[in-house]
């Protein structure tokens, strides 16, 4: 794929969404969203509305080959900046500044499993997203955080 497919698909994307991308990395989903079983493998996108996961069929050539049909089912969900309370990295914060020197340490040396969560409400309810990431955590939670998150009510104020 070229740079000219790579920014079709994305100028695509943002009209779908509505919005404009902030960032996006290859992911695993691992749990939380209502009513999806994980783990499922897609793309992370940050988009300035929100966060969208979605996966995509694969098309590889051992399955032609050996003519296997594979039962694909197509996954896509966005959480709203409005439903999100908070997007951080596990094991940490939002920034590598607050993650104790011990716990960066054993991230970094692959001994801690690397997440980065999600956690937002439905009907008042606190529910956390899980997803492995490609990209770098830290970097992914400070696109949202400069890019994404609105005022508080404290900022409205």
């Amino acid at each position: 794929m070229d740079t000219h497919d790579i920014d079709t698909f994305w100028r695509e994307k943002e009209k779908e969404c509505h919005s404009t991308l902030v960032k996006a990395s290859f992911a695993r989903y691992i749990t939380g969203y209502p009513m999806l079983q994980g783990p499922i493998t897609g793309l992370l996108y940050i988009m300035k509305n929100g966060i969208y996961f979605e996966n995509f069929e694969k098309d590889h050539w051992v399955d032609k080959v050996f003519r296997v049909k594979i039962d694909f089912t197509p996954v896509l969900f966005c959480l709203e900046n409005r439903y999100i309370t908070e997007v951080s990295c596990y094991p940490g914060q939002k920034n590598k500044f607050r993650i104790p020197l011990r716990k960066r340490l054993s991230a970094v040396l692959g001994l801690l499993p690397q997440h980065l969560l999600v956690n937002y409400t439905i009907d008042g309810n606190p529910c956390i997203i899980r997803f492995a990431c490609a990209e770098s955590l830290l970097s992914l939670c400070a696109a949202y955080y400069r890019d994404c998150k609105t005022t508080t009510v404290l900022e409205k104020k």
